[in-house]
């Protein structure tokens, strides 16, 4: 699996899902954030569905959360995501709002898990047994 480098260093997740969008061959990508240690695939196909006519699909959580490091691109974010980046917008959400995307309700969904500390991690562990 090749190892994409950012464009222009420093400017965050953002720069980074536009550089991976811009190598990749592929018109729509899954794109998940390395802290998500569980990838519920039936998720990930009904999310996949939802991809007609948008440009992206991020989940939203019980709570209102999107979460734009599970989710669903088409190439077509690109130039958007680029003139964002230009403005000086680093944050993904925000740039999200000049796109086209279906918001996928997470209800009756596996809340996703995000371990971003080692006491998340360390509970994971303890859960999964």
């Amino acid at each position: 699996m090749p190892v994409i480098k950012d464009e222009h260093i420093g400017k965050g997740p953002l720069e980074g899902l536009t550089s991976v969008l811009a190598a990749s061959s592929n018109e729509y990508n899954f794109v998940i954030a390395v802290d998500i240690p569980y990838i519920d695939m039936s998720l990930v196909e009904k999310m996949h569905k939802q991809m007609n006519h948008v440009s992206a699909v991020i989940p939203v959580c019980i709570d209102g959360r999107q979460e734009p490091l599970f989710a669903f691109y088409s190439k077509n974010c690109i130039p958007i995501f680029r003139s964002a980046l230009d403005e000086g917008e680093l944050a993904i959400h925000r740039a999200l709002k000049k796109c086209p995307v279906y918001h996928f309700p997470m209800q009756g969904e596996t809340p996703l898990k995000n371990l971003n500390r080692q006491q998340d991690y360390e509970a994971y562990i303890q859960e999964m047994g």
